[in-house]
């Protein structure tokens, strides 16, 4: 059993063991893998920088890769402004960021088996049915941009949609 099974009857199990309430009778047809392959997990916290020279970019391995590509993930939320510590210390911020997200693209493109990144619910879609891994670039800050509508352009244009 891989990840990507053992995630679907963990998840689906959990489910249907919490479900004693409205909706209970429907999900008891189903079966977890059913309702895994109609569910999207999403990784919502996932960095995309971590500090140097230990960076995540360094360490993605073909092993990791995979593991990704099996893991059961339909998409990782990458937060392009990780570690704020080291972003404040840029004599540009906005270039370290246009940056990170040229590195991630790099590798989207490198490993588009695997990986796609999404801007969209179509997107996310038709990455769950490839059973690829989707990247959905977000900042956890506004500081690569301030109040300077270009600059929010530009990150729009690269695929950033999630601003928090």
């Amino acid at each position: 059993m891989n990840r990507r099974e053992f995630i679907g009857t963990v998840g689906g199990g959990a489910l249907l063991a919490n479900s004693g309430g409205v909706g209970a009778g429907y999900l008891s047809q189903e079966t977890p893998e059913a309702i895994y392959r109609r569910a999207y997990a999403i990784d919502a916290m996932c960095f995309a920088m971590a500090p140097p020279p230990r960076t995540f970019v360094q360490h993605l391995t073909r092993e990791k890769v995979e593991a990704l590509r099996t893991s059961g993930i339909t998409a990782m939320a990458m937060n392009m402004t990780a570690n704020f510590a080291v972003l404040s210390k840029a004599e540009n911020m906005f270039g370290a960021v246009v940056k990170r997200i040229d590195t991630w693209d790099a590798i989207v493109q490198k490993h588009s088996d695997v990986f796609a990144k999404v801007t969209n619910a179509e997107e996310l879609a038709s990455v769950k049915r490839a059973g690829r891994v989707g990247f959905i670039y977000c900042f956890q800050m506004a500081a690569p941009f301030g109040w300077d509508l270009e600059k929010l352009q530009t990150f729009i244009d690269r695929g950033v949609r999630q601003i928090q």
